[in-house]
């Protein structure tokens, strides 16, 4: 029996929990770990385990770097499942299992390896029992309508199964996308139609591939330090959805269609010595390493519509015998940055103008790269608008500015009256509580007499003596 696995960057220390979780339960069986960047780390197993490049299972440099561009790094490993079991199958003759790296075998896999010896494909249902939930949308049921209902994080092949995996690498090679509107999740939804072309058998054995999607109805029992399900051996477990041994009290970061482990003690401690396990084995200063993949060689990111343009107009040159446009790891960043922004002007106008039907790939448009170039169309159609607002949004902003400075200097200017007003009525102030304002109040009295009965003199109508006194 052969084993076989894809890692990179921040996947060893589960390819690790894999390699010496699968040895210790399959005595002769071998590992081969596909690397996918070319990263080596060690591993347990010794000479059990082998290790593998892309070029040694058919993907050369310039293969990996057309891949590397319109694929992301988890999607370029998921489109190489093919070519890792056909590369295995083609070495060693016998059957050959395929498991996610996020996955920990407590059992024998003889019953798998018989199958696949027998009827060269072996395919695993994401669950076996009808699920219970009121809300269809919510239930596994649904989501393994959307997902594909067989796992391709647990395949198993034999002699026989070539046409099969030459058929798969053709469709993950360039189609291996992620698209929820159109069903379509990496390289999984080709196995239902697998399943329709090839001599297969479906798994049902309950043991094999548990997983928080199909734990609705059961549970792991523990007898001593041997973990059993449904009333047999557990024999293999997959940890997906972004499981973090960090939170082991969690099988998923988003647990919304999943069960809780609060009423399931025996997944719970299954999820604990797993956790244990992976932080053993360097989980921590793995997901602190860079991945490749995310970005140029410069660190630019490229950007999930470039990944969309660069992917239709690829298979656009391949199937029409066209120029093969330029990647940045093939010709150079800025040779990709240029051509793509090239491409996506007059692909934008083609979907202004023509719709759907203008899309690259004739009669089978990708929805969801449509959709984001769509939404880049409407940018543009939106763009003079946004000008134009934006010219108001500038004025506006100058005039306030203006107005904010008119009534920064009239501020100024009344604090300055102010406080000379304040400073005169001191000074006021000052004179009249002064002895000598007191003192000089007679003569000030009769001086203003005086002055009374010369201004009465001078126009008698003005009033009585007393009259200018009181008004004195």
């Amino acid at each position: 029996m052969h084993g076989c696995t894809i890692t990179s960057a921040g996947y060893w220390s589960h390819a690790r929990v894999l390699a010496d979780s699968f040895l210790a339960s399959n005595p002769h069986a071998r590992l081969w770990v596909l690397s996918v960047d070319g990263s080596r780390e060690a591993m347990p197993g010794g000479e059990r385990v082998q290790m593998l490049a892309p070029g040694d299972v058919g993907v050369d440099d310039r293969e990996l770097q057309r891949r590397a561009t319109m694929y992301t790094p988890q999607t370029v490993a998921q489109s190489m499942k093919p070519n890792l079991l056909a590369s295995v199958l083609d070495r060693a003759p016998g059957p050959v299992i395929f498991f996610d790296a996020d996955a920990c075998v407590y059992d024998d896999l003889d019953c798998v390896a018989e199958l696949a010896e027998t009827h060269s494909l072996v395919l695993s249902p994401q669950t076996l029992d009808p699920n219970p939930l009121a809300r269809p949308e919510d239930s596994a049921e649904e989501i393994a309508l959307r997902t594909g209902i067989y796992n391709s994080g647990f395949v198993a092949v034999g002699p026989g199964a070539e046409p099969f995996l030459d058929w798969w690498a053709g469709h993950t090679g360039r189609r291996c996308v992620w698209d929820w509107s159109c069903q379509r999740m990496l390289d999984q939804p080709w196995l239902v139609l697998a399943s329709t072309l090839f001599d297969h058998h479906v798994l049902k054995d309950r043991g094999c591939n548990v997983a928080g999607w199909n734990l609705h109805a059961r549970d792991v029992h523990w007898v001593g330090d041997r973990p059993t399900i449904d009333g047999g051996p557990l024999r293999h477990f997959h940890f997906a959805c972004g499981y973090d041994p960090e939170r082991p009290e969690l099988l998923a970061r988003d647990q919304k269609y999943w069960p809780t482990l609060a009423g399931r003690p025996g997944v719970a401690r299954l999820s604990r010595e797993y956790a244990r396990r992976l932080l053993d084995n360097g989980y921590v200063q793995e997901r602190m390493r860079p991945v490749q993949g995310v970005a140029m060689l410069s660190g630019a990111p490229i950007e999930p519509w470039m990944r969309v343009v660069y992917r239709s107009a690829l298979i656009n040159a391949e199937q029409n015998g066209g120029v093969e446009p330029p990647n940045p790891f093939a010709h150079g960043e800025e040779h990709f940055s240029a051509w793509i922004r090239d491409r996506a002007v007059p692909t934008v106008d083609a979907l202004m103008k023509g719709g759907a039907s203008a899309w690259p790939e004739a009669g089978a448009p990708d929805l969801q790269a449509f959709e984001l170039v769509a939404a880049m169309a409407r940018v543009r159609e939106l763009a003079p608008r946004i000008g134009e607002l934006e010219a108001i949004r500038d004025d506006a902003i100058a005039w306030a500015q203006r107005e904010a400075d008119r009534s920064r200097a009239a501020a100024a200017e009344r604090d300055a009256l102010a406080r000379q007003l304040e400073d005169a009525r001191a000074v006021m102030t000052s004179v009249w509580n002064s002895p000598s304002w007191r003192l000089t109040r007679p003569l000030r009295g009769a001086k203003a007499s005086v002055m009374g009965l010369r201004s009465r003199r001078r126009h008698p109508d003005v009033g009585s003596v007393s009259e200018t006194r009181q008004a004195t």
